[in-house]
C-alpha cells in the first residue's frame, strides 16, 4: 500500500509484469499511463476503482487532493524507475 500526499507521489516507472492499481481511501488520484514512452493518457480514479497497467508500460500516480491510499498488486514486482525529470515526450517532426 502507498500513501500519496501533496508532497508524495509514485514517480514514473515501468513494471516487469502486469499490475492492478486500486484506490483504497482518500481523495481522487490521477493515473497517467504511457504505453511507449511517447504517448500518454491520464485518467481520474475514485475510491474503490481499479485499473490494470500492462507490463512494460510507464505509469505515474498522484493525488488530486490532500491524501490518498493506493494498493498496487501483486506486490514484490520489480520496476524500472525513470530518471527524475523524465516524462513521455512526443516525437519531433
Amino acid at each position: 500500500m502507498a500513501r500519496l500526499s501533496i508532497d508524495e507521489y509514485i514517480s514514473w516507472r515501468m513494471p516487469e509484469k502486469d499490475i492492478s492499481i486500486r484506490i483504497l481511501s482518500g481523495d481522487v488520484v490521477v493515473l497517467t499511463i504511457s504505453p511507449n514512452g511517447i504517448d500518454a493518457h491520464a485518467q481520474y480514479l475514485n475510491v474503490g476503482e481499479e485499473k490494470e497497467v500492462k507490463s512494460h508500460q510507464w505509469f505515474t500516480i498522484e493525488t488530486m487532493g490532500y491524501e490518498s491510499r493506493v494498493e498496487v498488486y501483486p506486490s514484490g514486482i520489480e520496476y524500472k524507475i525513470a530518471d527524475e525529470n523524465w516524462k513521455p515526450m512526443p516525437l519531433k517532426a
